[in-house]
């Protein structure tokens, strides 16, 4: 999500006016063309090849977002799973190959030069087994580890269907077993739906019942929606930020990581009773929870966030999410405002016809600034999740998304309790600051249940918070003016960082116009000393900024207000 059409890597441009010309001189040469299509489908379809169709305004998206055009690029918006248990091979296989022919995702390829998805009549299961079984379990889960690493962030070959199995077959019978699907087929609750077929047998009935429901979205009803956008958020001038590491738009890409919390079965079913008596949905309960917790970390207390929908009728297995965007200003009345917040995303839901890239376009428009909605909250209450006896359980996930920061997914256990998944970028936040805001929101639903009334204070939580970690004092706004005294202990602890990395003793006798050449630092030193810099000031400076420092005193210039 995010919006990917601030700028345009040049050799697309390129490619794209290459290709303008050569159409051009064909028409030139061959005038009774012109009216013909310019992509005849016939040309391009070979016989196993259907329901060939051009890609939405997302799947673009997501292609634009595996190029590093724009910030938060250069990867995949794709769904990783890790699965661990006791199931026969033999029946895995026969299972998904049966999975491969029923559901056409499965065989579905994306033209990205033509911008345009099909279906393969071809069964083609990708599937690959990796034989562990003779290796100690200690050597093996080492290996299943430096495994997902890179399996976590890889970007699909798109010459094949962008989803892949691996299983590692392991001692005693278990299992470890790696799932990835990319968005471009498929989203995350069909994704849950699938993982409950293999391991379960578990089959949802597929309707093809969409096409009755398109002729509804008329010219009309998407410019009345996109009225309705246009007004609601008329008021908008800047989308709200959290203490970036790094300001988003400086960010061409980064690694993603998760982190989680578990709110026991019995304490969601005590917050979900609370919010219930103002009439809350548990999604609103849980959503307003999120974003009054996450507006700590701004200075107005307000945020925009990304809300992923998904339509509710019952089809076959694809990518139909889009979403929508919601505003939260913090108010004294916590109830009130998840109210207002739930009546706001039952009333998004009414103008689906103008959402998704179509609104952080718009949304692009007002702001001037990209990523505009680098927060999502996703709800996967109704995602279906197997049984808690069932001898197969998921470990782990991770989600990426192009020019998202964060992704907060909230989804239920198979034993009824409410887990918090936060998958976010690791270069857009400053060390501890995902874990902190897991304590809160922890802290918050405690105080809530021990109450039994729906608010919160963390205003103790937030004052401690705010004498130990430097991110607080360090908000997007005033990057370039972080308040540094120049004096001899941040002197000392610059030098400190260079001697350590270079690898002198810190003792050693030298001063803030010591030349760097002179005490032995190297062009491979820079991306240490950078990560040091940023653990310890919450500020970014990359290794080509410090090449061209000649001593600490320079390097203090950069950290000093201009």
């Amino acid at each position: 999500m995010g919006h990917p059409f601030r700028c345009s890597p040049k050799e697309w441009i390129t490619n794209l006016f290459e290709s303008f010309i050569h159409l051009l001189k064909n028409l030139a040469a061959h005038p009774e063309q012109l009216n013909t299509q310019i992509i005849s489908p016939a040309q391009n379809t070979s016989s196993d090849r259907t329901s060939q169709k051009p890609l939405n305004a997302l799947q673009q998206a997501y292609l634009l977002g595996r190029t590093q055009a724009l910030p938060l690029g250069g990867v995949a918006m794709q769904e990783f799973r890790q699965y661990h248990g006791k199931m026969d091979i033999v029946l895995l296989r026969q299972r998904l190959a049966e999975m491969v022919r029923r559901h056409d995702s499965l065989r579905t390829y994306i033209d990205k030069n033509r911008l345009i998805q099909y279906v393969s009549d071809q069964v083609s299961v990708n599937l690959k087994e990796i034989d562990l079984t003779t290796w100690e379990p200690e050597r093996a889960s080492h290996h299943i580890q430096s495994y997902k690493n890179s399996y976590t962030h890889e970007l699909f070959d798109l010459n094949q269907s962008p989803w892949n199995i691996t299983v590692f077959l392991l001692k005693n019978n278990l299992l470890t077993i790696f799932v990835r699907f990319d968005a471009l087929i498929l989203d995350g609750r069909s994704i849950a739906s699938l993982m409950l077929e293999l391991f379960d047998g578990q089959q949802h009935d597929i309707q093809t019942q969409i096409e009755e429901n398109e002729v509804e979205n008329s010219l009309s009803v998407h410019h009345a929606d996109m009225a309705y956008w246009e007004r609601k958020f008329s008021k908008l001038s800047a989308i709200p930020t959290l203490p970036w590491k790094t300001p988003l738009q400086h960010l061409p890409t980064s690694r993603y990581q998760r982190n989680s919390l578990v709110i026991e079965k019995d304490q969601f079913k005590q917050l979900s009773k609370i919010g219930a008596k103002h009439s809350l949905f548990k999604n609103s309960v849980i959503m307003a929870l999120i974003l009054e917790v996450l507006s700590h970390w701004n200075t107005e207390k307000s945020l925009c966030v990304a809300v992923p929908t998904l339509p509710l009728y019952a089809g076959p297995f694809s990518n139909s999410s889009t979403f929508i965007a919601v505003e939260w200003k913090t108010s004294h009345q916590f109830a009130e405002q998840a109210n207002r917040l739930q009546t706001e995303v039952l009333e998004g839901l009414q103008h689906l016809s103008f959402s998704g890239v179509n609104l952080a376009r718009l949304l692009f428009e007002k702001v001037g600034t990209a990523p505009v909605l680098p927060i999502v909250i996703t709800n996967g209450l109704s995602w279906p999740v197997l049984s808690e006896s069932h001898p197969i359980q998921q470990l782990d996930g991770l989600t990426q998304t192009p020019q998202v920061a964060i992704d907060i997914r909230f989804s239920t256990r198979n034993d009824g309790a409410l887990i918090f998944d936060i998958d976010y970028a690791q270069e857009a936040f400053p060390p501890n600051m995902i874990d902190d805001f897991l304590d809160a929101l922890q802290l918050a639903i405690k105080q809530i249940i021990g109450s039994e009334i729906f608010s919160f204070d963390l205003s103790n939580f937030f004052s401690e918070l705010q004498n130990k970690r430097l991110y607080f004092k360090n908000n997007e706004s005033d990057h370039s003016s972080i308040p540094i005294e120049n004096n001899a202990k941040q002197q000392n602890q610059l030098l400190d960082i260079y001697l350590e990395v270079i690898g002198h003793p810190p003792n050693m006798e030298v001063d803030n116009s010591t030349h760097f050449t002179h005490l032995g630092l190297r062009p491979h030193h820079l991306k240490v000393v950078s990560k040091r810099i940023n653990e310890t000031y919450a500020i970014q400076l990359s290794p080509v900024q410090l090449i061209q420092c000649r001593n600490i005193a320079d390097v203090e210039k950069l950290l000093t207000p201009h």
